[in-house]
């Protein structure tokens, strides 16, 4: 079974998309993986996903790589048109492919309904509500009010959607990760780029200002492989202890799962901080973000700190010590993000509403 990931990442895209789709990747080569001692069949077929990413710095086909995947790299257009993606991509498609999903803000139903003559079905990732697709199933796991009507006229009346936190892509081990009954840091993420460089200051909030932090506190700080102010951070803040420097690291669970406080961006990590019941101070990073993140906010699961535009480091530390002196609010913030998603919810949900469409076994 040929599955096809049209995905973009860059230092100003961020990692998001990509990292969203390599977990579905993992999934679904796991769930097609044949049983021992079954022959391989229609019923039991060997998935093959490859990605179809523009040449974009920051392009994580290297990441992509180290998961297991190939990746075809279409040429950087200087003015991009869904037809010209279309046509670059049916180049680089040598073979019929039974399953393309597009996680891509640029591309809707003229890009889909260009590549309908080679894909068996077609799945689009989105989060924006505002565009029209061509597609079987439609995914989106932003929580919004009455998010459950935001595609009804942007999507055919047989498309199944796929609306709501329950549909989050995260991967297993942010249910699986036992959550440390003592937590002691705090983890700062602000996306996989952070073309803005909202790490600094965030980082000047802590050491620069007066925030009184607990003792034995230890800020992990995470930072993307297209991150470009790593070599800057390291240089201006290396010389504090208590900070531990994570890139592009694979066990962003594990470190939630440590921290009693995140301060990030918004976007797809709401959805793993919920999950792993962990306080925030949020930082919206792209218009897009700014919704969700509002209503979250509105329901007590996280605070919001505003854009990143006007985001100061003051700011910051004013609101980072109100937290630190209100151990009940960061409780009650635990209880509400562990609201938002069901705890039978995730990827599993949607790999089985992929094999009701498709129409083989699965091996789950």
């Amino acid at each position: 079974m040929n599955i096809v990931f049209r995905v973009d990442a860059s230092s100003t895209i961020g990692s998001g998309h990509v990292s969203r789709c390599l977990c579905l990747a993992h999934a679904l080569t796991a769930a097609y993986t044949p049983i021992q001692n079954t022959q391989l069949s229609e019923d039991n077929p060997v998935v093959q996903c490859q990605f179809i990413c523009q040449d974009l710095p920051g392009n994580m086909a290297t990441v992509i790589a180290n998961e297991g995947f190939t990746t075809n790299l279409l040429p950087h257009f200087a003015e991009h048109t869904e037809s010209l993606d279309a046509q670059a991509s049916l180049a680089v498609i040598n073979q019929p492919i039974d399953l393309l999903i597009i996680d891509h803000y640029q591309l809707s139903k003229t890009y889909s309904s260009a590549l309908r003559s080679r894909c068996r079905h077609i799945i689009v990732i989105d989060d924006l509500a505002n565009r029209v697709h061509d597609c079987d199933i439609l995914i989106d796991c932003n929580l919004l009010p009455k998010f459950t009507q935001r595609y009804q006229h942007l999507v055919k009346p047989s498309c199944l959607q796929l609306l709501g936190p329950e549909f989050a892509l995260l991967r297993p081990e942010f249910y699986q990760a036992h959550r440390q009954q003592t937590r002691s840091n705090i983890l700062v993420f602000l996306g996989g780029g952070d073309s803005q460089n909202v790490t600094y200051t965030v980082l000047e909030a802590l050491f620069s200002l007066q925030v009184t932090l607990p003792k034995q506190t230890q800020i992990d700080v995470v930072l993307g492989a297209a991150n470009p102010w790593i070599d800057s951070l390291q240089k201006e803040f290396g010389h504090y202890q208590q900070i531990n420097w994570h890139i592009q690291c694979d066990y962003m669970a594990s470190l939630m799962a440590n921290a009693f406080l995140a301060i990030g961006a918004g976007g797809s990590t709401h959805w793993e901080r919920c999950v792993m019941q962990l306080p925030a101070l949020v930082v919206t990073v792209a218009d897009n973000q700014i919704a969700t993140t509002q209503y979250l906010a509105t329901l007590g699961a996280c605070a919001w700190l505003g854009t990143s535009e006007k985001l100061t480091s003051q700011h910051i530390a004013t609101e980072l010590n109100k937290l630190l002196q209100s151990p009940e609010l960061l409780a009650s913030m635990r209880q509400e993000a562990a609201k938002i998603i069901p705890k039978n919810a995730g990827i599993t949900s949607i790999v089985r509403e992929i094999k009701n469409l498709i129409g083989t076994q699965l091996h789950a």
